[in-house]
């Protein structure tokens, strides 16, 4: 299984979730958010048994099915 976490204007993948939202946090912008540590509930969460690629407008593609297993505390609706 592949993960993938974004929050805003950010992303990461990974083996693991942890690994998935670690690698995200590296990007995070903490002057737009206004939180400095992120956490778990501030990514949207995917997972795929196939590689994930997001384009520069932030859309999520896999070469398998994708299932959203959370949305982010910070997305609108």
């Amino acid at each position: 299984m592949n993960y993938l976490a974004m929050g805003p204007f950010c992303w990461g993948k990974g083996a693991t979730i942890d690994e998935a939202i670690k690698n995200a946090k590296m990007n995070w912008i903490s002057s737009y958010t206004g939180i400095k540590r992120p956490q778990p509930k501030h990514f949207s969460i995917w997972e795929s048994e196939g590689e994930f690629t997001v384009d520069g407008m932030g859309q999520v593609t896999s070469t398998k099915p994708i299932t959203k297993l959370q949305t982010s505390i910070l997305a609108a609706d």
